[in-house]
């Protein structure tokens, strides 16, 4: 059993041993940072970017990513910034150097709000960060391996596909996505929910901004366009509710699949000796709750990599952190040669693997799914690296000292049942007040999950699943999915709630009854405005009691 305190962009996905599932850490992430808009994520390769079409050696017909590559895009950030940046970084060891250079990206406004992307890199990492300047909110660096976009076949890579801001009151106040684009990109199409939307290009970045958005909406592909007229397009797989539909990637691991020389009997031979090596939780500027309840006070810590953020950590042979920032991830040491944290989330298309390597392990190397090879950093048994989600799976090789293979840990983002969209039966139809038709289909229960499909009349096909287990909200709205001239309300409940209705701010009340727990209602016609507003959807038990309201926004776009 392990416990976990996320970072402020990053959902823990994965542990040693490996879960079947990851828990839904979406009340606590709303409770403890309240501006970030967070979604309940499961990384999986059946969930991340695709890359569709053929695209070898189109990225260097365009002149590819060599500003990102020599560390110059854009421009160099105002002094301000530079120095906001700077502070941030000297408060916490588990930040990126100091003296790492802030360059501005893009700087736009859109409806009245000012937002600016910057970017930056540190060693073999790149890194872009967006700053809400009207908003008041900034997000954590979001960054990608620098081999993920060196070998790249797209003209853009994704570095943060769809997240957002939250207001005071946890209702979505900004969406957004950004990226890294290559010199010969003259225009980024992002396709959400609610439709096609141009991205600002700059800097060799794209960022597209939505405010207001409603309640759901999510990025569900992004295409490229070049000067030369050509296009590619990434689809990102797109679901809702708690999980994906997770399924195998068809991928192979690369690298060696053998073990030559296994270490007899795995011990980190300084923690159980109780040597003091690195630094202790006092140089760490974690949050209050880490601090508390989470990363213990004996333990101790070391930054493989001293141009990366992440820092790793033992409280003697039973703990094993992992610390970027502020927030923490852990778990329980095992009896193995290799150790193994991948963490990653907040729609950040790269995940952080780190861990602890056993005596006798001298180097460690991961071989990724494209054939690539790199090496880990690895200082005092400890590691960490990052890795884009479109490398995975993957193999972690650690080898001796006369070179041999003594451990092989191969990591895949499939960590979550094995569900399909296969075999679903159509429970409803509902029609909208402009005559658009959603024929509701729902699947059984497999591995306590249940997931479903919508098709609309207009063309529009969301899906998504949830867990059947006792936890998480009781009521939840997936999302609100706009067809033709209507909006259709969809969301999903636990027991005991037995009825929900959907009470709008002039007092009406639309009142339905769940079907295996899903709920899909049509918004009337005297709501269907493009000014945003506030509705509610309130779950009854069979008593007719409250049990819970979660407030949706909602608007048509003009």
């Amino acid at each position: 059993m392990s416990d976990v305190d996320l970072p402020v962009r990053s959902a823990l996905d994965a542990l040693v041993p490996q879960p079947r599932r990851s828990p839904d850490w979406g009340d606590v992430l709303r409770r403890t940072e309240p501006r970030l808009w967070r979604r309940p994520l499961v990384l999986a390769l059946a969930g991340v970017v695709i890359v569709l079409g053929t695209a070898a050696g189109v990225t260097a017909a365009l002149g590819g990513f060599d500003s990102w590559l020599s560390g110059r895009p854009g421009k160099p950030a105002p002094a301000a910034e530079q120095q906001r940046f700077e502070a941030a970084n000297g408060r916490a060891w588990a930040a990126f150097p100091r003296d790492t250079k802030l360059r501005e990206l893009i700087r736009t406004t859109v409806e009245g709000k000012t937002y600016v992307l910057f970017g930056f890199r540190s060693g073999h990492t790149l890194c872009l960060k967006l700053r809400a300047i009207s908003l008041g909110h900034s997000t954590d660096p979001a960054c990608t391996p620098e081999s993920a976009v060196a070998h790249s076949t797209s003209p853009i890579v994704v570095v943060n596909s769809d997240f957002g801001f939250q207001d005071r009151r946890a209702r979505e106040s900004a969406e957004f996505s950004f990226g890294i684009a290559a010199d010969g990109v003259s225009q980024v199409e992002v396709r959400a929910v609610d439709g096609l939307h141009k991205a600002v290009i700059g800097g060799n970045a794209y960022l597209w901004v939505e405010n207001e958005p409603n309640t759901g909406n999510r990025v569900l592909a992004l295409t490229a366009h070049t000067a030369n007229g050509s296009r590619m397009t990434i689809s990102l797989g797109t679901t809702f509710g708690d999980l994906f539909p997770l399924g195998r990637s068809g991928r192979r691991p690369r690298g060696p699949g053998r073990v030559e020389a296994p270490i007899a009997h795995p011990t980190i031979g300084w923690a159980a000796r109780g040597e003091k090596r690195g630094f202790s939780r006092d140089r760490l500027d974690l949050n209050s709750y880490a601090r508390t309840h989470f990363v213990t006070p004996t333990a101790r810590f070391v930054k493989p990599d001293p141009l990366g953020d992440t820092v790793v950590g033992l409280d003697g042979t039973h703990r094993l952190f992992v610390v970027q920032g502020r927030g923490a991830a852990g778990g329980s040491l095992s009896n193995r040669a290799l150790n193994v944290i991948t963490s990653g989330g907040g729609g950040v298309q790269s995940a952080t693997v780190a861990g602890a390597a056993a005596d006798g392990i001298v180097r460690l190397t991961i071989f990724d799914a494209d054939g690539q090879r790199f090496a880990v950093p690895l200082r005092d048994n400890l590691f960490a690296t990052r890795v884009a989600e479109t490398q995975f799976p993957l193999r972690l090789v650690g080898y001796d000292a006369r070179g041999r293979v003594a451990a092989i840990e191969t990591l895949r983002f499939d960590l979550g049942p094995q569900v399909s969209l296969h075999g679903l039966r159509t429970i409803r139809h509902v029609t909208g007040p402009n005559g658009v038709t959603a024929t509701v289909k729902i699947g059984g229960a497999a591995q306590s999950i249940r997931c479903w499909r919508i098709g609309f009349s207009t063309g529009e096909a969301p899906t998504g699943c949830f867990e059947l287990t006792p936890t998480g909200p009781w009521v939840d709205v997936d999302l609100v999915q706009p067809a033709g001239r209507d909006l259709f309300v969809i969301g999903h409940t636990r027991p005991p709630i037995a009825t929900v209705e959907l009470h709008f701010q002039d007092g009406r009340v639309v009142q339905l009854t769940p079907t295996g727990r899903l709920f899909v209602a049509a918004i009337p016609r005297a709501y269907l405005k493009t000014a945003r507003q506030l509705a509610f959807a309130v779950g009854y038990t069979g008593a007719h009691r409250v049990k819970q309201r979660q407030g949706f926004v909602f608007r048509v776009r003009p």
